[in-house]
């Protein structure tokens, strides 16, 4: 797959060699590359949603999101305890443009949604600053 071509005189959407190794990082994880496809699938995504539909711990899901969101595609969002995660359309867009449309070529993965308030109040660890053990 191709991603689309800019402009030689367009300065102000080119990546840093930093900003393209963080992305190229962050996208060489299956996992990463399904937590954002379910992103984009959905506007916003609650840690919750993300442990329950990956089965994975809140640390290992903290370290996910700390890496995406270290390169720039997502945003966090604490609502109280709990956190929410979302791409950062218009910066991937901007920066990698065909990103997007390489994310939406892939399968979503289903959303488990969080079937009791023990998992809902345990995601209220997904602290992305948390060290993941």
């Amino acid at each position: 797959m191709v991603i689309a071509a800019r402009s030689p005189g367009d300065v102000s959407s080119s990546a840093t060699a930093e900003e393209l190794a963080a992305v190229g990082a962050a996208l060489a994880d299956p996992t990463r590359v399904r937590m954002l496809r379910l992103m984009q699938a959905n506007e916003e995504v609650a840690c919750a949603a993300l442990e329950a539909t990956f089965a994975l711990t809140k640390s290992t899901i903290s370290y996910h999101v700390r890496v995406l969101r270290h390169a720039g595609l997502i945003r966090v969002r604490k609502m109280g305890k709990f956190y929410h995660y979302a791409l950062m359309r218009d910066e991937i867009e901007r920066h990698f443009p065909g990103l997007l449309a390489l994310l939406a070529a892939t399968e979503p993965p289903q959303v488990a949604v969080a079937a009791s308030a023990e998992t809902a109040e345990s995601a209220a660890g997904c602290d992305p600053e948390a060290s993941a053990s």
